[in-house]
């Protein structure tokens, strides 16, 4: 019996499932592979499958089962059929290629490796300058770099003012407003859309800040069902955000977030504060922003679907303790949770 023969009837059953305790075994000694291959940037990993056993401390069927996973990436296939230990591979690695596989495949346990920040961050410039790269994608990374750089250079002015006193280049950062007359031109945009005779600003990214404000008020009310308070008349009274989150946190050991709830907070007080005050500073963030925030907006990627419910979950208990305490903050016996259906994932 070859490897891989070997390696296929213990990962399936004679029926054609899984056998989830050899995967679940399996998976974390693979990912630390790709972990390496990334990690050094390996551009061929070549040796016999008994070298490779001992290189990655796994058996030599667990070898042949990660060169099946690889395979699909190779210009010359590996002939899987008759691997021994005393094979010789030579895997090229191509990490475009090898990326929109796991992506194909929904490994998303290879593709949200870290170590994929520091492949694509070394090749960005050689994506950018093809000729095919559309002109928004390269005016968009423009917009991010200057802005990065202007703050960077604010941020090293403003370091030297407080903890060197040295003036000789006074900082700028507390002094970008944005005044209400573009404002304007953002509520136009808003309306009229980007490419418009109506709006004369490309990019505006107060508009962006102002939906951050939006998405984050709206996700965490709608996950715990508190919308306000309501009297016994109908009436809705004011509930304040930073009240939700002062009770939330309360509970944090006992609630699962996708990031940190100081994180979430942090991000939307600092969007509130943009919106009131028109400050301009550290402008790109939104861009990082959108990305952190996904998994709290979209939910995980589970059973080969998104579930927008499970980017938050805790039990009814928890969700009941929190409306019980919000209620508690206020002297009136008159009034209860004007609540929603929970938008969370109940464990």
């Amino acid at each position: 019996m070859g490897l891989y023969e070997d390696w296929f009837k213990k990962a399936y059953t004679s029926d054609g499932k899984t056998n989830n305790q050899l995967w679940d075994d399996y998976i974390p000694k693979e990912q630390k592979i790709y972990e390496y291959i990334l990690g050094e940037k390996v551009s061929e990993l070549s040796g016999t499958i008994k070298e490779l056993s001992e290189k990655f401390s796994m058996s030599p069927e667990y070898i042949a089962g990660f060169i099946d996973g690889i395979n699909d990436t190779q210009e010359k296939k590996v002939d899987l059929e008759n691997l021994s230990e005393e094979s010789y591979i030579s895997l090229k690695i191509d990490f475009e290629v090898l990326y929109k596989k796991m992506v194909e495949y929904k490994a998303d346990h290879l593709y949200n490796l870290p170590q994929w920040k520091e492949i694509f961050t070394e090749d960005l410039y050689n994506i950018l300058s093809k000729e095919e790269t559309p002109q928004i994608t390269l005016h968009n990374y423009e917009h991010i770099l200057k802005w990065m750089l202007i703050d960077s250079e604010e941020l090293c002015n403003l370091y030297n003012n407080i903890m060197k006193s040295d003036f000789k280049y006074k900082a700028n950062i507390d002094n970008r407003y944005t005044h209400y007359m573009p404002i304007h031109q953002i509520l136009r945009q808003s309306l009229f859309g980007q490419v418009s005779a109506h709006s004369f600003s490309d990019m505006e990214i107060s508009a962006s800040i102002a939906v951050i404000r939006q998405l984050i008020e709206i996700r965490i009310r709608r996950a715990f069902g508190v919308v306000s308070y309501i009297d016994s008349q109908g009436n809705l009274i004011p509930l304040d955000l930073s009240k939700i989150f002062e009770v939330i946190k309360r509970h944090k050991q006992e609630i699962e977030f996708p990031i940190a709830i100081e994180n979430i907070e942090r991000i939307y007080k600092w969007a509130n504060m943009y919106i009131h005050s028109g400050r301009q500073e550290l402008s790109w963030i939104p861009y990082f922003i959108e990305a952190v925030l996904k998994e709290l907006s979209f939910g995980k990627w589970e059973e080969n679907q998104w579930d927008i419910k499970n980017g938050i979950s805790t039990t009814q208990s928890i969700v009941d303790e929190i409306h019980k305490e919000l209620l508690a903050t206020v002297n009136n016996s008159d009034l209860k949770i004007y609540s929603c259906k929970l938008e969370l994932t109940l464990k």
